[in-house]
């Protein structure tokens, strides 16, 4: 993997759980206490109750937490929930996540984001979303790690696993041209007026045909390169891949159904090998792709199940654990209620 790679794994890594949990970078400060922060001298120094005066009148630091909770609590409290899920699961498993690792962390978003330095990434990328440094570590890095970590325990690669992997970054492939549409009628009527205006059915007129749908599809990023696409083993939905491989160079598919909706390819030739790649010279980068990749798609799952199954009472956003909420109405219920009568 490449040094750019790396960036970038580490920073779509970042984004992946920071939405998972919600971090929704809060207001500066948000009920947080910023670390080494400066105190500047003021009356209400001497009383921690009191954040500020206004004409001699103080401003408590309740009704400063009041005011914040009023404004911005159902958000914070939700992104709270998330990291305590996260950091007890965490610390059932005996994981833990040192500075160091947060810092490392930190860098590698840091030169992501083309910032030498933590004060020009705070300056440049976090005041532009309302937070600061600190919470951006203790909100979206170090949860982050945690996750990493936890599913780290899920994740198994196998040397079978890594050859496949291999096959699919070094091996043949199939340049194709590819039409997606989302409903299976627009698709069909894309293939016969494709076969219509070919005319005769040739390989180039079928071509010509594909190139000018392909250049309007509904799906924009496709639509700007004419739908260009390279299929290899392992790496595309089964069916689309098989049938990559099956066609003649020149040859259309049919109407292909896939998970993110019917797909019409056009086989224009394959591709050979990389030339010079040993499977023995790649196989712990590859180990480190695939495991990043199979992490990316457990993460989700593994929050998902830390989620349910985490017994939550919110009461700033009126929600409850659903057992709570069937104990609640068990206690409620007349057999429930009789049952206490017996002796």
């Amino acid at each position: 993997m490449t040094r750019t790679e790396s960036l970038r794994s580490s920073a779509l890594w970042i984004l992946l759980v920071a939405s998972l949990i919600g971090a929704v970078w809060p207001l500066p400060g948000w009920g947080q206490a910023t670390p080494n922060a400066k105190s500047g001298s003021g009356v209400g120094e001497g009383d921690k109750t009191i954040v500020a005066y206004v004409n001699g009148v103080p401003i408590t630091r309740q009704e400063l937490a009041e005011e914040l909770i009023a404004r911005r609590g159902k958000k914070q409290l939700e992104l709270l929930i998330n990291r305590k899920i996260i950091e007890q699961a965490a610390q059932k498993a005996g994981i833990t996540v040192s500075d160091g690792e947060i810092e490392a962390e930190l860098k590698e978003f840091m030169t992501a984001a083309g910032c030498a330095t933590a004060r020009e990434f705070e300056r440049n990328v976090l005041q532009k979303r309302d937070t600061t440094l600190y919470e951006y570590k203790e909100d979206v890095i170090k949860p982050a790690i945690l996750m990493k970590k936890l599913g780290g325990q899920r994740v198994a690669v196998t040397d079978e696993d890594l050859r496949k992997a291999f096959e699919s970054k070094f091996g043949e492939k199939v340049q194709c041209r590819v039409i997606l549409e989302k409903n299976k009628r627009q698709a069909d009527a894309i293939y016969h007026e494709i076969l219509s205006a070919a005319g005769s059915g040739d390989a180039d007129a079928i071509a010509a045909a594909f190139l000018r749908k392909a250049r309007t599809q509904s799906e924009p990023t496709l639509a700007a390169n004419a739908g260009l696409i390279h299929v290899s083993r392992h790496s595309a939905w089964p069916n689309m891949e098989q049938r990559a491989f099956q066609l003649r160079d020149g040859e259309m598919s049919e109407v292909l159904q896939t998970p993110e909706g019917y797909v019409i390819l056009l086989r224009e030739k394959l591709l050979p090998p990389v030339a010079g790649k040993k499977f023995e010279d790649e196989k712990e980068n590859l180990r480190k792709e695939y495991a990043e990749a199979k992490l990316r798609t457990e993460v989700p799952k593994l929050f998902k199940e830390l989620r349910e199954q985490a017994v939550v009472q919110d009461f700033l956003n009126n929600k409850y654990d659903i057992k709570t909420i069937m104990e609640h109405l068990g206690s409620l219920s007349p057999a429930s209620n009789e049952s206490r009568k017996l002796p």
